[in-house]
């Protein structure tokens, strides 16, 4: 369950997630985009409406269609390394105790894309 057969190998299964092929899809074609940066401690994933015709996101709609914050940190290297890392369980974005960590995550992502200082 949750595993397709590949079309080499019939037998083969990969899972779903790896269905998700966006690089086959022309940018113009997207209507919103999400933007996700690493560090070692964080996650953040914000998502943008985008701008067809630039092909950038519309920085002023952050926080209208989803933000994602994971604390990495919290768990041992060897269980985050792991496609199932419990530390991708909770979402900490509207946890006010990350409201500060957010709000610096998320002028290093938006310049980490391209967005020139405000």
């Amino acid at each position: 369950e949750g595993q397709v057969p590949t079309e080499e190998s019939p037998t083969a299964t990969l899972p779903l997630w790896s269905l998700n092929d966006c690089d086959d899809v022309n940018r113009t074609a997207f209507t919103h985009m999400g933007l996700t940066m690493r560090t070692p401690a964080f996650r953040v994933t914000a998502w943008y409406a985008w701008d067809t015709d630039a092909l950038v996101p519309l920085w002023e709609t952050y926080g209208q269609f989803g933000i994602e914050l994971y604390d990495h940190g919290s768990v041992s290297l060897e269980l985050d390394s792991t496609f199932d890392s419990p530390a991708e369980a909770t979402n900490l974005a509207d946890d006010p105790a990350y409201t500060d960590t957010l709000a610096q995550l998320k002028t290093e992502l938006e310049a980490a894309f391209g967005r020139a200082s405000p």
